[in-house]
């Protein structure tokens, strides 16, 4: 069994529920051997095996190591008892490399970064938010350029300013048309629950909350913490799954067997 180093961490209980949350480990990126070839939606199956929602759809060649990945994992959750394993689902999988379910989540990233201290004193144009949330393409994409462009030169901004904005967006999601990994039908996000603190409504005082991360950008520091965060960390790749920077989703899982492409 691959096992953390337990006494790092503190025990907190929710209700009647347990969590393991350890100090912030080293993150680290991995974008060797990322799949890339995208595949018809038919060519994949609905994952059954360990930790299945029913609906998340892979190609079947990877349906064992997925099993493998999760039934080592649920099992120490099991056997230490913590809930952010316990809770664990492959959430999703495959999705269509043109979604326009994607232009909308950029574009409630984008209004997340806005707020960041860095940020909170520009306004992103109203003007903007269809063509942020329509098909930009890669970065060499005409309709991307138009987009950076455009925003530069709204009032506040500067071309410097718009790239430095857009490029910490992309560090937490992608706009609509760039490379998608999950259209590989290789690649899964795993969802769970954490015990975190939030500011309670007086914005000044912290409380205990669980919550699960969805996949959410914000919560990637406090899952990283946990029980299932830090054996992703440790342990995912002696799976041949890895993300692409636990630092910024480590519930990201991409296939990263040499042999497939």
């Amino acid at each position: 069994m691959l096992r953390l180093q337990i006494d790092k961490a503190t025990i907190h209980k929710f209700g009647n529920r347990t969590y393991y949350v350890f100090p912030a480990p080293p993150t680290h990126t991995n974008i060797k051997n990322r799949p890339t070839k995208y595949v018809e939606e038919g060519a994949c199956k609905a994952y059954a095996g360990r930790g299945s929602n029913r609906s998340a759809k892979l190609l079947p060649e990877v349906h064992s190591a997925v099993n493998d990945l999760m039934t080592a994992l649920l099992d120490y959750g099991n056997d230490i008892g913590d809930n952010s394993i316990q809770s664990a689902v492959v959430q999703n999988g495959w999705r269509p490399p043109d979604d326009p379910q994607q232009g909308v989540n950029y574009f409630a990233n984008i209004q997340m970064v806005m707020k960041f201290d860095r940020f909170s004193k520009l306004k992103f144009p109203d003007s903007l938010e269809a063509e942020a949330e329509s098909f930009l393409g890669e970065g060499n994409d005409p309709r991307w350029q138009a987009f950076v462009k455009h925003l530069s030169e709204s009032p506040g901004w500067d071309a410097a300013t718009a790239r430095e904005f857009l490029a910490t967006v992309g560090n937490y999601y992608v706009q609509r048309g760039g490379f998608n990994p999950h259209a590989t039908g290789l690649v899964f996000d795993l969802n769970f629950s954490i015990y975190h603190h939030i500011f309670a409504k007086d914005q000044k005082t912290l409380v205990e909350a669980e919550d699960p991360v969805n996949a959410h950008p914000v919560l990637n520091e406090a899952a990283l913490r946990s029980a299932l965060g830090m054996w992703l960390n440790t342990y995912s790749m002696q799976f041949n799954f890895d993300s692409y920077n636990t630092g910024k989703e480590i519930w990201h899982m991409e296939w990263r067997n040499p042999k497939t492409k």
